[in-house]
């Protein structure tokens, strides 16, 4: 199996200030997996486009059978997601097309969009 990530080096990314919350659970801070709040897209405001990358991936899982734009762009502001969150949803879109049925529609999305 080969590392998708090894010697990627993270790009900057909007730190969280103090209080703000993910979008998805609403929870502050760092996931259970220690991933920090991000904002990779063109939200703005005190707390506005906060999310873990984790309820990212499970919020777009859960929006697969209708939309693969979930995994590419803010529902809030619509503009495509940018550095470290664009590269960790590749990576899982590609990993979930995977497991998908044989010729679903969204495995040659994988390829396409990304």
């Amino acid at each position: 199996m080969v590392d998708l990530e090894a010697g990627i080096t993270d790009p900057p990314t909007c730190t969280a200030p103090t209080g703000a919350t993910c979008w998805i659970c609403l929870e502050e801070g760092p996931d259970d997996g220690g991933e920090p709040l991000l904002r990779d897209c063109a939200c703005r405001g005190e707390s506005a486009g906060y999310a873990h990358i984790s309820c990212i991936v499970k919020y777009a899982q859960s929006r697969l059978d209708v939309c693969v734009m979930a995994w590419k762009e803010c529902p809030h502001c619509a503009q495509k997601y940018q550095g470290r969150m664009a590269l960790k949803l590749s990576i899982n879109f590609v990993a979930n097309s995977l497991r998908l049925p044989e010729n679903h529609p969204f495995q040659l999305d994988a390829i396409e969009y990304w």
